[in-house]
C-alpha cells in the first residue's frame, strides 16, 4: 500500500504539466552568509523583511525552473506537384507540371488555374506533362496553380508559379533606300551590321567610267559609314595559291567579329578586312553561300551541293552533310555554359530535291531535325533553343513543343532571309519588295516599296538592312525605328 508521500510523487510523474519542470537544489549557506553580511551593516535590520522576501522568491524561481525541449527537425515541406515555366512568350506559355510521388502509378487527375480561375482540367498516367496557355496579354503576371483531385476532391497542390508574359515591340520603323551601281546585272548578296553607322554588303556592283563603259573589274563591297554607301574592291585569287592575285570576283557572304575583323566571302575564298584594309586570304576545301561563327576559333559555312565547312582557329575542314542539295543558310547560337546550336536551312529554290533542315552537332556530325517537307527552306533564325523562324516557301514558327506553325497573314512569295534580335522582334524579306515584322503578337506587311528582291538581311540593334536587286542595279534598304 503507497504511502501518501508516494501516492503524491505519482501523480505529479503522470500529470503532462510537469513533465518538463526540472528541480533543482539551492545552496541555503551562501543565501545564509549574505544575511549576516546584511545584519551586521549600519543599515542593521530595517530592511532585512524586505530581503528575505526576495530572495524566497529566487529560492522558488529557481526550485522550479521549466525545462525547454527544442523540437524535431524537420526537413522543409515540398510541395507533391511542381510547376516550372519551360517558355513563356508574347501571348504563349508552356507550363512542366510535375507529380513527385513516382511510386503511385494510379491515374492523376489533376485541374491547372490561372489567376485563381480553372485553365485545363486532365487526367495523367505519367508524372510529367507539357501544357500550352494560349490566352495571354502582352506584359502581364500571371499566377498559376495545379491541383490534384481523388473522388473530385482536391487532395494536393502545387506552389503558386508567377510568370510575366514578353511585351510586344513596335511596328514603328522608318525607313530609306539606296540604289548602288549603274547597271549590268549588280547584285548585292548579303549584309552584315556591326552599328548603326557601320554595315558591310557585298555581291557584283558595276559603274560606268568616264567614256560611259562598264568598268570590267566590278566592285564587290559597300561600306555604311552612317550617311553613304562607299564602294570596294576586296581581292582574291585567280588560283589558290600566292601570286594568283586578280581583280575583285563577286562576293556571297560577309561576317564580322567582335574585334571587327571582316570576312568576305568569294565561291571556296575567304579575304579578310580589318581597319579599312585587307589582310589575307584563305582558300577552302568547300563554296560559302553563308557563314557564321561564335569567334573567329568557332565558324561554320554553308554551301551549294551540301558542303559545310569548319574552321578551329587553325584549320577548315569539310563536314559530312548526308545531302548534295543547296545550303542556303547557317545560323547557331551558344549559351551561357558555351554549348552551341547550330542549323543550316537546305533546299533550292528552283528545283527538287531534299528540303531539311540541318542540325551540325558538338562532334561534327550533321543529322536532321522535324521539318515539312513540302516546304522549301531559304533561310533560319533563332535566338534560343525555345523557338526556330525558317522562311522559304513561306514563313514557319515551331514552338518549344516542337510543333510547326504556317504564318498565314503574310503573302506567300518566296522569302530569302529571316533574322531577328528576339522572340518579339523579327523581319523577314524575299520576292515583290516583301519586307515584314513580326512583333510577337502580328505581322506587318510594308507594301508597294518597289520591284525589289531582298536576297538577304541584317538585323541589329534597332536597324534592319536588305539588300537585293531591282532591274539591273543593287539596292539597299535601311529601316530604323
Amino acid at each position: 500500500m503507497k504511502n501518501k508521500s508516494e501516492v503524491r510523487n505519482s501523480k505529479y510523474k503522470t500529470n503532462p504539466n510537469f513533465q518538463n519542470i526540472n528541480f533543482q537544489i539551492v545552496d541555503t549557506t551562501l543565501i545564509i552568509r549574505i544575511l549576516n553580511l546584511f545584519r551586521d551593516s549600519k543599515f542593521g535590520f530595517r530592511y532585512l523583511n524586505i530581503l528575505l522576501f526576495v530572495f524566497c522568491c529566487l529560492l522558488f524561481f529557481s526550485a522550479c525552473r521549466e525545462r525547454v525541449v527544442p523540437p524535431d527537425d524537420k526537413p522543409p515541406y515540398v510541395p507533391p506537384i511542381v510547376l516550372t515555366a519551360e517558355d513563356i512568350g508574347v501571348t504563349d506559355a508552356f507550363i512542366r507540371l510535375k507529380f513527385l510521388d513516382t511510386s503511385n502509378v494510379q491515374a492523376k487527375t489533376f485541374k491547372l488555374t490561372r489567376d485563381g480561375k480553372p485553365l485545363i482540367t486532365n487526367t495523367l498516367f505519367t508524372n510529367d506533362t507539357l501544357l500550352l496557355d494560349e490566352g495571354l496579354l502582352p506584359k502581364r503576371t500571371y499566377i498559376y496553380k495545379a491541383y490534384r483531385f481523388f473522388n473530385n476532391t482536391p487532395v494536393d497542390s502545387s506552389a503558386p508559379l508567377t510568370i510575366t508574359s514578353m511585351d510586344s515591340t513596335s511596328h514603328n520603323f522608318n525607313f530609306e533606300v539606296f540604289y548602288l551601281g549603274d547597271g549590268n546585272s549588280s547584285v548585292l548578296r548579303d549584309v552584315f551590321i556591326l552599328n548603326d553607322t557601320l554595315a558591310y554588303a557585298v555581291g557584283e556592283i558595276y559603274k560606268k567610267d568616264s567614256t560611259g563603259q562598264f568598268d570590267t573589274d566590278a566592285y564587290n563591297a559597300a561600306v555604311w559609314n552612317g550617311k553613304v554607301w562607299e564602294l570596294k574592291r576586296i581581292q582574291f585569287y585567280t588560283f589558290c595559291g600566292p601570286g594568283s592575285l586578280t581583280g575583285p570576283y563577286p562576293a556571297n557572304a560577309v561576317f564580322a567579329f567582335d574585334d571587327g575583323e571582316i570576312w568576305i566571302a568569294s565561291q571556296s575564298q575567304i579575304a579578310k578586312w580589318k581597319n579599312g584594309v585587307q589582310i589575307s586570304i584563305t582558300c577552302l576545301p568547300v563554296s560559302v553561300n553563308k557563314i557564321w561563327g561564335s569567334s573567329k576559333n568557332n565558324v561554320y559555312t554553308a554551301g551549294p551541293l551540301g558542303q559545310i565547312g569548319f574552321y578551329n582557329g587553325s584549320s577548315w575542314r569539310r563536314l559530312e552533310s548526308g545531302t548534295n542539295q543547296t545550303i542556303n543558310d547557317v545560323w547557331g547560337v551558344q549559351n551561357s555554359s558555351g554549348k552551341s546550336l547550330i542549323l543550316c536551312a537546305a533546299s533550292n529554290q528552283f528545283e527538287l530535291g531534299d528540303r531539311r533542315i540541318l542540325r551540325i552537332n558538338p562532334q561534327g556530325t550533321v543529322d536532321s531535325i522535324n521539318w515539312r517537307s513540302d516546304r522549301r527552306a531559304a533561310s533560319i533564325w533563332f535566338a534560343n533553343e525555345s523557338r526556330l523562324f525558317v522562311c522559304g516557301g513561306g514563313v514557319f514558327i515551331r514552338r518549344y513543343d516542337g510543333t510547326w506553325s504556317e504564318q498565314t497573314t503574310i503573302p506567300l512569295y518566296y522569302t530569302y532571309r529571316i533574322r531577328g534580335v528576339a522572340n518579339n522582334d523579327v523581319f523577314v524579306a524575299g520576292g515583290f519588295g516583301l519586307v515584314t515584322h513580326f512583333n510577337g503578337v502580328s505581322w506587318f506587311v510594308w507594301e508597294n516599296l518597289g520591284a525589289f528582291i531582298w536576297y538577304s538581311a541584317n538585323y541589329s540593334g534597332g536597324m534592319f538592312v536588305a539588300v537585293g536587286q531591282t532591274s539591273n542595279r543593287a539596292v539597299v534598304i535601311i529601316m530604323r525605328r
